[in-house]
């Protein structure tokens, strides 16, 4: 989801990040098909431990962990100022991290951004559980900017929802 968006931005935006903030499934660099050695990708000087790969969209490009393990850019303060610095050199920045429930990573991170998108896989979560991360993110002074539902599976013919 965060891809499609990013490649949406990236059509009218001069300059687009995409930071791959997942710690246990990063997927940015399977997604657009280049590994972190690959010609596109150089370390970047501006955001240490990070390696900037360039995607078929001109204007945008994939930032990616360094050295260490997939996913793990050290401790969340170092990657909320490694945004900070990324700030300057992108339009628009967007961050794929996991899922709210599994890692208090989420919060801090989200603080460092304007503005959250929040995505539910459809009947997956929990009406109550749902409230309560945005509840969470609302107590920390985190503007949520919307839902998106993805992965609706549909239970009557097509015909029947476009006549709905």
């Amino acid at each position: 989801m965060t891809a499609k968006l990013a490649c949406a931005a990236a059509e009218i935006e001069d300059s687009v990040f995409l930071l791959d903030a997942n710690r246990y499934r990063p997927s940015q660099e399977y997604i657009f098909g280049f590994g972190t050695t690959s010609d596109s990708c150089l370390v970047s000087t501006e955001t240490p431990n990070m390696i900037v790969c360039k995607t078929s969209w001109p204007s945008l490009s994939v930032v990616l962990p360094g050295d260490s393990a997939p996913g793990d850019y050290g401790p969340p303060a170092g990657l909320c100022r490694a945004l900070t610095s990324m700030r300057s050199l992108a339009g628009m920045i967007f961050v794929d991290c996991e899922a709210l429930r599994e890692s208090s990573q989420v919060v801090q991170l989200a603080s460092a951004v304007d503005g959250v998108l929040f995505v539910v896989e459809a009947e997956r979560e929990r009406r109550e559980a749902i409230a309560d991360a945005v509840a969470q993110l609302k107590r920390a002074d985190i503007p949520v900017l919307g839902l998106i539902v993805n992965k609706q599976r549909r239970y009557l013919p097509a015909m029947l929802y476009r006549a709905l």
